[in-house]
C-alpha cells in the first residue's frame, strides 16, 4: 500500500508542473512603466485580465510606451487553458504571474501554471 500512495503522489505532483522560460531576444523596456500596466489590468475595476475567461480565451493588451514612439508596443497576454471550463483568475495570481516575468527577465517571458499561461 504504501508504494501506491508514493505513485499516486507523484503522479499527483507532475500533473501541476509549471513552465516557464525567458526571452532570448534583447527587448529595451521600462520595468517600471510595465509594472504599473500589469497592475492596472489585473486588479483596476474592469482591468483587461480582471472578470471570467471562457474556456480556451486569450486577452491581450499591447500599451504603447510614453518614452519612446519608436519602441514596439509591449504584449501582454492571459489564457485560460482549460477547454472545457470558464474560470475567473484572482487579482494577485494575475498580478504576481505577470510580475515574475518582468522582474526575472530581462525581455520577458512566458510561463505556464494550473492550467493558465502568462506572458
Amino acid at each position: 500500500m504504501k508504494i501506491s500512495a508514493t505513485v499516486a503522489l507523484a503522479v499527483m505532483a507532475c500533473a501541476e508542473v509549471a513552465m516557464a522560460q525567458c526571452f532570448p531576444f534583447d527587448f529595451d523596456y521600462d520595468k517600471e512603466e510595465a509594472k504599473a500596466w500589469i497592475k492596472d489590468a489585473c486588479k483596476a475595476e474592469g482591468g483587461m485580465f480582471t472578470g471570467g475567461f471562457t474556456p480556451g480565451q486569450v486577452k491581450s493588451m499591447s500599451p504603447k510606451s510614453k518614452h519612446d514612439y519608436k519602441r514596439p508596443n509591449t504584449l501582454f497576454e492571459v489564457e485560460n487553458q482549460n477547454a472545457e471550463h470558464s474560470f475567473d483568475l484572482g487579482d494577485e495570481d494575475c498580478y504576481n504571474s505577470l510580475l515574475s516575468k518582468i522582474e526575472e527577465c530581462d525581455a520577458g517571458g512566458e510561463s505556464e501554471s494550473s492550467g493558465w499561461r502568462f506572458r
